[in-house]
């Protein structure tokens, strides 16, 4: 009788299936807060429009221009997205406009802003 030992190479089933357990778990925790550093940098990115916005249109106002007067929200952020040219002769080379990358960032600052006794104010 022959009697010889082969070494079997490779994971055993169970061995797999510990590692796929493991790597499942670690998914699970990375995944959503992966999904959270998202969130807070398109707020980031909202909030910082909505500042560019606010001071867009404070130093429109003070060279003479208002896009806030007798506007609402909306109107007053889509003013500012389009630009102004004041017709001053001292401010003409000047253009009041702060570039948006679509309508998904015009809404976006629009959460963080607010007109309050006739200016265009972030809100904290």
């Amino acid at each position: 009788m022959r009697t010889s030992k082969q070494q079997q190479s490779g994971f055993s089933l169970i061995e797999m299936l510990t590692t796929i357990v493991i790597i499942g778990l670690l998914a699970a925790i990375i995944i959503p807060s992966f999904g959270n550093v998202l969130d807070s940098a398109g707020n980031a990115k909202d909030r910082r429009n909505a500042q560019q916005l606010a001071a867009t249109s404070a130093a429109a106002v003070a060279v003479g221009l208002d896009f806030v007067a007798g506007s609402d929200l909306e109107t007053t952020v889509r003013k500012i997205v389009q630009g102004a040219v004041p017709t001053s002769d001292n401010f003409k080379d000047h253009r009041f406009q702060v570039p948006m990358g679509g309508e998904a960032d015009i809404v976006g600052a629009m959460k963080y802003l607010s007109i309050r006794d006739g200016r265009l104010v972030v809100i904290p």
